[in-house]
């Protein structure tokens, strides 16, 4: 029997058509591999970032108020800006996880590993920012205990009249 022309081009199509296939899949293996790690080292980084914050305000919280940390609020402010950047990237890994969840080309332990990621890593991000809230609040008490007390008073309207003197 002889080779038609016609089944040669079928083979070749055929074998091209699954070459290209296998590297659009070995594209998408190292772009879903490349997210993943990804991922996990910002992960790494939120945790020590944790770890650090914890033991900031663990040692605040031990420690006798004696001199301000803050009085011009300019740590606050940094701290509140943080924990606002903080929040959007939050939202940004979010809706990445939301297009995760509803790629097409994702499916089965690929959709399952690109999505725990980004839930682990919002995860990190959000103790993070609980972190940065705590913080915050922390200074200000701490600054609060060493501040001096005006007086107390009977209404609203007498404690404005004080604050507007200061």
């Amino acid at each position: 029997m002889g080779c038609h022309m016609t089944n040669l081009g079928t083979i070749r199509h055929y074998c091209d058509s699954m070459s290209n296939s296998s590297k659009a899949d070995l594209g998408l293996l190292k772009a879903i591999d490349r997210t993943v790690d990804w991922l996990a080292g910002v992960q790494e980084k939120a945790a020590g970032e944790l770890k650090i914050l914890e033991n900031i305000i663990e040692e605040l919280i031990a420690c006798d108020p004696e001199t301000p940390i803050d009085s011009d609020d300019t740590i606050c402010d940094s701290i509140e800006n943080w924990g606002n950047a903080l929040k959007e990237s939050i939202s940004i890994l979010e809706s990445k996880r939301f297009s995760a969840y509803n790629d097409p080309k994702l499916n089965g332990e690929h959709e399952e590993s690109v999505t725990s990621e980004y839930e682990l890593t919002i995860g990190t991000y959000q103790k993070l920012h609980d972190a940065t809230v705590k913080l915050r609040w922390t200074i200000m008490e701490h600054d609060a205990e060493i501040s001096p007390v005006i007086a107390t008073f009977d209404n609203a309207k007498d404690l404005i009249a004080e604050l507007r003197r200061a």
